[in-house]
Formats: structure tokens, sequence, C-alpha cells
């Protein structure tokens, strides 16, 4: 697959794509990713820093889940896409921090990469 996007926005929307798989009708669609940190290590491990924005801290605990567990398998599934689409292996960090009502400003969604500026 040929894409125009960065890395950095592909990595985020594969970390989103997994929350939506999991999470189902549990969380609304105010949530976002950010990848703050992309690089290749000396042992070629790409090494990902990822932030999960939700709008409610409600929202922050479904997301993290029991014991981290639902966050967890979020990572394991988006980390295992991101290495069969980047062809690298990938150390993958996940956070979650709440930005109440980020859907609703057009400087957000520029940030988020969901529109041009």
């Amino acid at each position: 697959m040929k894409t125009d996007r960065t890395r950095e926005f592909q990595a985020s929307e594969f970390v989103r794509e997994q929350a939506y798989l999991l999470l189902g009708q549990e969380l609304p669609y105010s949530i976002s990713v950010e990848t703050t940190r992309l690089e290749t290590n000396e042992k070629n491990i790409l090494n990902i820093d990822a932030t999960i924005w939700v709008e409610k801290a409600s929202q922050k605990s479904i997301v993290i889940g029991n014991q981290g567990n639902m966050l967890k398998r979020i990572g394991t599934g988006a980390r295992l896409q991101i290495e069969k689409s980047f062809s690298q292996r990938v150390y993958l960090s996940l956070w979650v921090k709440v930005k109440k009502s980020w859907s609703d400003r057009d400087m957000q969604l520029m940030q988020f990469g969901y529109t041009e500026g």
C-alpha cells in the first residue's frame, strides 16, 4: 500500500484502529492518537512513543482498562500491524491523556493531521 502520509501519521492510525476494534461501542469517536517520537535505534528497532487523546477522564479509564489490560491489547495489536507495514521490529510506548473538547478545535485537528493548514 502506498501513501503520501508520514510514518508518524501511519503509526498513529494503526494505534487508533486497534482502539476502535477493541473498544467497539464503548468509546465514542472522540479519540485521537499522536505519535510524539519515531526513531530507529542502533539495533534497527523502531522506537515509537504515542499518546492516545480522549475528551473525558472516564474515557481514559476505558482505554486503559482493568490493570492496563486494554491498553496492552491495543499496543500489541498496533505493534504487530506497524511491524508488518514498516517491515521492521517495533518498540511501542503508549500513554493516554485527556484534552477536553479537542475534536471541536480546528488547530487541534490540524495538529493531529486530520486537516491541512
